[in-house]
């Protein structure tokens, strides 16, 4: 059994080789509209254009086959074609799907963010009153030395910042309301 990958390069290079032994003109959506998997199935248009996760085009050489494949059109002044059109309105609707997920992905981000910095502020809350308890600890008994040692951790991770300042500030209110 064949990967789908290998599948869909082999529907598209059937579907290129069909339509270039007729020696007829053919456009790149033809011989994405006339590739078929081995069960009969229609590939999907956009497949093609799929990208990785560093923007690159996944099937970057069928895409450069199909270019260089694909006779060029000539431009006129015609109007175009239906299924010119009818691409057209698909392309339209990828591209609003597209700015919807662009949206929200953007909107999840926002709130990632968010959480983000309310974690970090509980964190710095939390450290706060671990080393105003370990304080009081060892202000009570200079024996414990795993007090000593989460005070001096904070004053050298806090010098000289706001935290310490709070810190300072909660233990001098907590030690006049003790005496």
């Amino acid at each position: 059994m064949r990967k789908p990958s290998e599948q869909f390069r082999l529907a598209i290079l059937c579907s290129l080789e069909r339509l270039s032994s007729t020696g007829l003109k053919f456009t790149r959506a033809e011989v994405v509209g006339g590739a078929r998997f081995p069960d009969g199935a229609p590939v999907g248009r956009s497949t093609l254009y799929r990208k990785d996760k560093l923007g690159a085009f996944v099937h970057a050489d069928l895409l450069r086959l199909l270019d260089e494949s694909v006779p060029s059109k000539d431009i006129g002044k015609s109007a175009p074609r239906r299924s010119d059109e009818s691409e057209m309105v698909e392309l339209r609707t990828e591209n609003t799907y597209l700015l919807d997920r662009v949206v929200t992905l953007e909107q999840e981000r926002v709130a990632l963010e968010s959480t983000v910095r309310r974690a970090a502020a509980i964190e710095r809350l939390l450290e706060v009153e671990k080393y105003v308890l370990a304080k009081l600890l060892s202000d009570l008994d200079p024996e414990l030395i795993l007090s000593r040692r989460t005070v001096s951790d904070f004053e050298r991770k806090y010098e000289g910042r706001q935290e310490l300042g709070d810190a300072m500030v909660i233990i001098d209110e907590w030690a006049s309301s003790m005496k």
